[in-house]
Parts: structure tokens; sequence; C-alpha cells
């Protein structure tokens, strides 16, 4: 069951509604010490659980820095502190790849269940989420999606106009023949610079370009 802050606020000790310097009402402070009940709501944020707690300096002044395990609408858990969630700071787990304006464009006009989502989907994270597997070989390096193409609908409308849809095929392990390969291995994902290919065409193309860098 999820418990929203403004409905514990009329019932429960330790939290309440008051207004700070600027006249702006604040809901949902937390006493130093006060236990976190689990099911309180921060945005996209549900509360599981406290982690830890430790009174650390600031200047010359001492607080309770308090962790809080969440775990965000998208299914992911994270760690926060707890600060972070009353101030409003932090409302989601921060995964880019599901919470930037593509994704919930995409949700919202159909786009999640394309074909061609799940490809977007996983491009977009190599290149610019730095807890991906495969960050280190694309966004580690450099490589980007152009900005058009954090839209996931022009994506789609791109690929389908300039090299259509996915071609059929599975190898034995399940995982499609083809893959949305870069033309320029060194270059950004972009319209004109993209094309599906089997892993073995991949493969070749980023001999090739190793070999244009080194001179051999």
């Amino acid at each position: 069951m999820v418990v929203s802050v403004r409905e514990l606020l009329p019932r429960t000790a330790g939290y309440y509604a008051g207004k700070g310097a600027a006249g702006i009402l604040k809901l949902g402070y937390v006493k130093p010490l006060e236990d976190i009940p689990p099911g309180l709501q921060f945005g996209q944020l549900t509360v599981l659980g406290e982690k830890s707690r430790e009174r650390v300096r600031s200047g010359r002044h001492y607080y309770w820095r308090r962790m809080i395990e969440c775990r965000c609408d998208c299914g992911n858990t994270k760690i926060i502190e707890l600060r972070s969630l009353t101030r409003g700071q932090t409302k989601t787990c921060g995964d880019k790849t599901v919470h930037n304006p593509g994704v919930i464009a995409a949700r919202r006009h159909g786009k999640s269940f394309h074909p061609l989502f799940q490809v977007w989907k996983a491009m977009v994270s190599r290149c610019h989420n730095p807890n991906a597997i495969s960050y280190p070989r694309y966004g580690g390096r450099g490589i980007k999606v152009c900005g058009s193409w954090h839209d996931v609908s022009v994506f789609i409308a791109d690929i389908e106009r300039e090299i259509g849809p996915r071609p059929e095929g599975k190898r034995a392990s399940g995982r499609a023949v083809y893959s949305l390969d870069r033309i320029d291995n060194d270059g950004d994902y972009r319209p004109g610079n993209v094309r599906w290919a089997t892993l073995q065409e991949q493969q070749r193309n980023t001999r090739k370009s190793d070999s244009a860098r080194t001179g051999t």
C-alpha cells in the first residue's frame, strides 16, 4: 500500500506542515531520528526501509545523514539520502534510459510497444548511462546519440524512412541476427550513419576502424 506524505501529516509524529522563510508551504519534514515508515512516497520513489544513519559535520554544524532504500516506479531500487527526498531534490531513480522526455513521450504515445523501442533504449543506454555494461565501448570513448534521436518518435521515423525495419532472423541464442550498426565506427548515432548489420559485419567494421586509427 502506497502512503503519501500528505496522508501522514495529520496523524504521524515527526511530520508537519509549516512555512519556510519565503512563506512557501513545506510538506513532509522529518525529525532527525524519526522512523521512516515503509510505503512513504516521494515523487516516483517508494520507501523500502532505512539502510544507515550517521552524525556528520558540515562546517560548524552537525546533522544526521540518513540513507533510505527506495523502489522507483520503473522498478529500479536505489539508496538515497533522506534530506534529498524530503526537499524534493530527488523524485526518481535517475536512470536516464527510463526517466527522460523521450521515454515518457514514448509511453504517452504508445511507442514503447514499437519493435524499434528496445533498439532505441539500448542505444541511449550504452552511450549515455555510465552504469551500462557496454558504456566503456560507446559513451566511454565519446560516442553519442544525436540530439534529435533522444526523442524516440523522431528516431523511429528516421530509421523507418532511411533503412527500414529491422530484417527478420534469430540466432541460436534467441537474439536478433541484425542489430543497429554505425557505418563510421568512430561516429555518433545519427541520420546517415546507421545501418542494419550482422555480428560478423559489425566485427569487420570495427577492425577496419581500428586499422584506420592505427595506420596498420
